[in-house]
Parts: C-alpha cells; structure tokens; sequence
C-alpha cells in the first residue's frame, strides 16, 4: 500500500525557502569572513550574516526528518519499491546529474587533460564521497537518513523517549567532536571525525527532532504557538553568543575558520533549535494565508532542492568574472552576489520544473 497523501505541513515552506537563502548566504561570505579585516565593522556584519545562515543545513535535515514520519508514519502501509523510486529519481539522479557537470567544470578550471578510464574512476569516487563540488556533500549525507529511515520506523511507538535519549546522546557526539575530545583511540573514532560533516551521525539529532515534530504534530505547533516570542528574542541572543564565540576563537590565529564558524557547535545546536521554532512561529503568524507572501514562499520552497543545486554555478561564474576584475570583497559586491545568485538558482529551477522531461535534473 502507498503513502497516504496527507495534508500539507504549510510553515514549512518558509522553513526550506530561508534555508535554500542562507546556504547560498554561507557560501557568497565565505571569503570575506576568511579574508576581510578582523574587527571592522564589515566583518562584523559578514560574520553576523553567515552565523545567522548556520540553522540552513540542520533545518533541511529536519525538514526530513519531519516530512518522512509525516508522510509514512506506519511502515507495515509503506511499499518500500515506490518510497526508494520516489528517492531514486527525484533526488539521486539530480545529484548523478549535476556532479557531473561540476566535476567536469573542475577538471575544466584545473585545465586537466582528460584519460577517459581514470577520470571516469576519479568521478565515481567524487560522487561516492560528494566531493564534485564543495556543496553536493549534503546530497550525500541526505541519502543516508533516506536509506535508514526504515530502520528508524521500529521507534516511532515511544517517540518521545527515543528523541530525549537519542539528541542527549546526540549533544554529547557534538561535544566531543568539536572540541576533539576522543574516549578512545581508534581507526573508526578517527574516521567518523575526520569525515563527519559527511555522515548522519553528526546531523541526526535533527533527523529525530523533525520525526518527534512529525508524530507529535499538533502538541509541536502549540509549543510553537506559544513560545513564539521567547524563542525570536533566544535565537537573536544566541546568535550574538555565536558571533563573540568565533571571534574569540580565532583569535588565535592557529584556529581554522571553518571549524570556528561550524553550526556542529554545541552553541550552534543551541541556535539552530531555537531558530527552527522561531521560523515556524514566523510562518504561523507572519506568513500562512498572507496571499502573495504564502505564494511566494511555496514557490521557492518547491524549487528549494534545484536552487541548491543550481546556486554554485552562478557563483562560480560571478567569482571568475570578479577576480580577473580584481574587485575584491566590498559590501556592495557579496550583496548583488547574493541576489544574483539566488535569483539566477531560482529562475534556472523554475523555468525547468516547467519541462516534464528537465524535472528529473532538479529534483523536488
């Protein structure tokens, strides 16, 4: 038996539409947040701007979580052949697509000559490992809890335990790895550290929030309903504390920046949590039957996963073009970047998903 089309969980559109935003506002303040002059007020702001884009990533991986258990919330329904199509096409074979075409601009940019065997092998592993391009990991990493999902179903019953135990052992993970404390030495502690941005284990603590959302659906918006205000006021104040922590880490100059600007942080867990109601709350209050707003965010939320896709091409493209100008990083230039290229990302999926035969290389 199939899923049974249920009735659609509305605040999460502008949930997926500000987190397909802020992953595109992380990578556009890469390079002035690592480049620009530490302590000015430009730096600041870029480091307030991209702390705040931190909650993108993890609020995807709720969003899974969440729309998984919403949509088969009892596995003896589920036909498996059809969940995994469904996943095969709309996810994966988007993936197999663009990889291809950022491996290829990689090879291009490096001027690489290309041996068709090895550079055939060298492609299978970047697509094994996500590594085509700096952002198609996550593509990767959201297979992962697609392929465990139907070992996560024998838990729905006690829901409740299951998230406390889990995200508490979940909060400690995050303790230990960023702050590299390891219990023992080993060649698979080693690994998982090594590689974690990559594997559910350091993202699925918002994969069993998003299942709890799911299964305790109208208990959640209540909760939501009624710390709407605590929760916008926390994530601003967390948000701050992000913001004093970076640069108090790398203060030292031996610190790398990406591991300082992380959200695997137990700060940056904190935020993302708080910021996920605070969005919620936003969209039951602020957004929900508001009309041309609702409209606006179910498009981009549809066309969430081509934007993503999409978005690195275009900066990729403007960041060639800005280099060989040689203009650097002014304010002006990261903010027509952005809107450049989450308007371009955005265009390019919906005037594809238009097509019934390119709806297949952007996904949904």
């Amino acid at each position: 038996m199939a899923a049974v089309k249920r009735e659609k969980i509305e605040e999460l559109d502008l949930l997926r539409a500000l987190a397909a935003f802020f992953v595109i506002v992380i990578h556009v303040t890469a390079a002035p947040l690592v480049l620009g002059a530490r302590g000015s007020v430009y730096h600041y702001a870029i480091t307030l701007v991209n702390q705040l884009a931190r909650f993108s990533i993890p609020a995807f991986i709720f969003v899974t979580g969440l729309v998984l258990f919403y949509n088969y919330p009892n596995h003896r329904e589920i036909k498996w052949s059809g969940y995994f199509r469904k996943r095969i096409t709309y996810v994966l074979v988007p993936y197999i697509f663009w990889s291809a075409i950022y491996f290829y601009l990689k090879q291009f940019m490096a001027h690489r000559q290309l041996n068709l065997p090895e550079t055939a092998l060298q492609f299978v592993g970047a697509l094994l490992r996500g590594d085509s391009y700096y952002h198609l990991y996550f593509v990767v990493l959201i297979f992962q809890f697609y392929l465990l999902f139907p070992l996560w179903q024998w838990a729905r019953q006690r829901i409740g335990l299951v998230t406390a135990a889990l995200f508490a052992l979940y909060s400690g993970y995050i303790c230990l790895s960023f702050y590299n404390i390891k219990p023992f030495d080993s060649s698979i502690i080693n690994f998982i550290f090594k590689y974690q941005g990559k594997l559910f284990f350091a993202w699925f603590g918002f994969f069993v929030l998003g299942a709890y959302s799911a299964l305790r659906l109208d208990q959640v918006r209540q909760l939501i309903t009624r710390w709407a205000y605590p929760a916008m006021l926390g994530a601003g104040a967390l948000l701050v504390g992000m913001v004093g922590e970076f640069y108090w880490r790398t203060a030292n100059p031996r610190v790398d920046v990406a591991y300082a600007a992380t959200s695997l942080r137990p700060l940056g867990i904190a935020f993302t949590v708080v910021a996920i109601v605070a969005v919620l709350a936003a969209a039951r209050k602020f957004v929900l039957g508001r009309g041309l707003v609702s409209q606006i965010t179910t498009s981009l939320s549809n066309h969430s996963y081509g934007i993503y896709l999409i978005h690195p091409l275009v900066l990729t493209f403007l960041e060639i073009v800005e280099y060989k100008l040689g203009l650097g990083y002014p304010w002006w230039l990261v903010a027509a970047n952005l809107t450049l290229c989450f308007s371009c990302s955005y265009l390019a999926a919906a005037i594809l998903g238009r097509f019934t035969w390119a709806r297949p290389l952007i996904g949904r």
